[in-house]
């Protein structure tokens, strides 16, 4: 389930008790936790130093990142986000008709696979700016 591929033993020990609380937590939950020796993950081709996805249940950091504890901090807040089922993390705006994922709309523009009304984009923004 959880793929460990850096050494923790070279971490102050409050810090290893911390991940290991994070990684109990998150597999209570049934959510695998991987932390990798790359510099990059991927998430929806592109490259990211971690995510969290709720759909197939991973938290993902890339382990040689400089600053791979705060990414795994920072991913775990949005696990925290989606367990507690805080309504901002399931919400969706109208667009073109159809109800969407506002994060995947600002990718999407981002991207520039979606274009996006500028009333609808900020919409996306705004709910971007929230979660994180």
């Amino acid at each position: 389930m959880n793929s460990i591929q850096v050494d923790l033993t070279k971490l102050p020990a409050d810090v290893r008790q911390w991940i290991n609380f994070e990684v109990r937590l998150c597999n209570s939950s049934d959510i695998a936790v991987h932390i990798l020796n790359k510099k990059h993950v991927m998430m929806d081709q592109i490259r990211v130093c971690g995510y969290f996805c709720s759909e197939s249940q991973t938290l993902m950091v890339s382990g040689l990142a400089p600053d791979w504890v705060l990414i795994l901090l920072h991913e775990s807040c949005h696990r925290d986000q989606y367990l507690e089922k805080i309504p901002l993390w399931n919400k969706k705006i109208k667009l073109d008709g159809a109800r969407q994922d506002p994060l995947n709309v600002f990718w999407d523009w981002l991207n520039g696979t979606q274009e996006v009304r500028p009333r609808k984009l900020r919409e996306a923004m705004l709910h971007t700016m929230h979660l994180e």
